[in-house]
């Protein structure tokens, strides 16, 4: 599957794995610069290889905002209500099992969002989700 948006969080992941899940003109998002840990010059390096690589390719590489504010969120909140936009989840754990989704996410599994789930069955007047 291709994806025409990819927000990076993490950089577990190579550049040119990354460039390969994305439609030929799809958009790269990272803060994360797409390298794996442990080299010379850590994240700078791997945000620096995406500048460098957006430049000659038709895909779209872009750092990830350093500073969001409120019009950034609530314009990516009306492309999910417009359905231009749709998260793509992995795993949803329960709040008791937080540890759990933790280690899974640690592990480098997760291949979409880890949503971790609040039960508000019998919610109280001062229980707030």
């Amino acid at each position: 599957m291709h994806y025409d948006v990819i927000q990076d969080n993490v950089g577990n992941q190579p550049l040119s794995r990354l460039r390969r899940a994305l439609t030929p003109t799809g958009t790269l998002v990272t803060n994360a610069g797409g390298s794996p840990s442990g080299q010379v010059f850590g994240p700078i390096g791997g945000i620096l290889r995406v500048l460098a690589v957006n430049v000659v390719v038709r895909q779209r590489l872009r750092p990830l905002p350093d500073k969001w504010n409120r019009e950034h969120l609530l314009a990516v909140t009306e492309l999910i209500e417009a359905g231009k936009l749709t998260p793509v989840l992995d795993r949803t754990f329960p709040l008791a099992d937080t540890a759990a989704g933790l280690r899974y996410l640690e592990e480098g599994h997760a291949r979409g969002k880890v949503v971790v789930t609040v039960s508000c069955d019998h919610p109280t007047p001062d229980h707030r989700v």
